[in-house]
């Protein structure tokens, strides 16, 4: 088995951040979105990897990659490795600009109908739960 993994945005998409920094509250937490990303993405890769699961990360630098090449990008290596799948993580800032805005949901989506690919979505949807309710992670 073989786990494709994007991380979502890229240096150049415009805001996509933290309102730290613009607001001035506290300027050394400033994230923008890709940087997170690729961050989960590489925390998730490295995870696998100690688990002997084969990896491939489609972004490997900082650009903001279109959809279109990504998606080029994956088909490539599910054309060699039929026993692989693909997880896009990507992230929505809570937040107008200059403050946050609280949330308290998250999603996992899949193709229209019922694939091979819902199987693990589940899976990946009540892990995070398990993991994740009830717990604050940042306030």
């Amino acid at each position: 088995m073989k786990v494709i993994l994007d991380a979502g945005h890229g240096a150049s998409t415009s805001g996509k951040g933290s309102p730290y920094a613009l607001n001035g509250v506290e300027p050394g937490l400033y994230i923008k979105e890709y940087q997170y990303c690729r961050w989960i993405v590489d925390a998730i890769a490295r995870e696998l990897r100690l688990r002997g699961i084969k990896v491939e990360k489609i972004v490997t630098d900082d650009r903001d990659m279109p959809l279109v090449e990504r998606v080029s990008r994956a088909n490539k290596i599910y054309s060699k490795d039929k026993d692989s799948f693909l997880v896009s993580v990507h992230l929505n800032a809570s937040g107008n600009g200059s403050q946050w805005m609280n949330t308290s949901y998250w999603s996992v989506w899949t193709s229209i109908g019922q694939t091979r690919s819902d199987i693990i979505a589940d899976y990946l949807f009540d892990s995070a739960k398990r993991t994740f309710v009830g717990k604050r992670v940042a306030s």
